[in-house]
């Protein structure tokens, strides 16, 4: 399986970036695409809009 990134590498520098045990899982749920975001919340039901609660033009993604 090929993937567009070296996992080790990524994952490794979680480690190395801070000692916080709170940011380094913010980091790592980011990294794996499992941030609470609005798209995500409205997609279970849990909020009636998915557009970013800043600029509420565009969906709120990770991306975004």
């Amino acid at each position: 399986m090929s993937s567009s990134f070296d996992e080790k590498i990524i994952f490794g520098q979680i480690m190395h970036i801070t000692i916080d045990t709170k940011l380094r899982s913010i980091q790592y749920k980011y990294l794996m695409h499992i941030v609470p975001n609005n798209e995500k919340l409205f997609k279970y039901g849990m909020i009636v809009s998915s557009l970013c609660d800043f600029c509420s033009t565009l969906s709120e993604s990770n991306i975004h």
